[in-house]
């Protein structure tokens, strides 16, 4: 095959590809904060039964953003595989 030469759809293909990688980039940061947040909610557990009284960790903006964020992909998820 020549140089600078691809087969039809070649481009396509790339760029498909590209934007599957670009969403699992997205997934991956989504679930660093989500691991990130939840072992602070368990160290925050942990602290509280250590100290005595176990607490309930406070909601914050950004849990209530993150919910709204996972809701819609589950939703985006569910039309896409109807």
């Amino acid at each position: 095959m020549a140089s600078g030469l691809y087969p039809p759809g070649y481009q396509a293909d790339l760029e498909h590809v590209w934007g599957l990688v670009q969403q699992l980039s997205d997934m991956l940061a989504e679930n660093r904060a989500a691991t990130a947040h939840i072992l602070a909610n368990v160290e925050q557990i942990n602290n509280g039964a250590t100290e005595g009284g176990a607490q309930e960790p406070v909601p914050t903006e950004g849990d209530e953003k993150l919910q709204r964020k996972l809701a819609r992909r589950a939703l985006s998820r569910a039309d896409d595989s109807r």
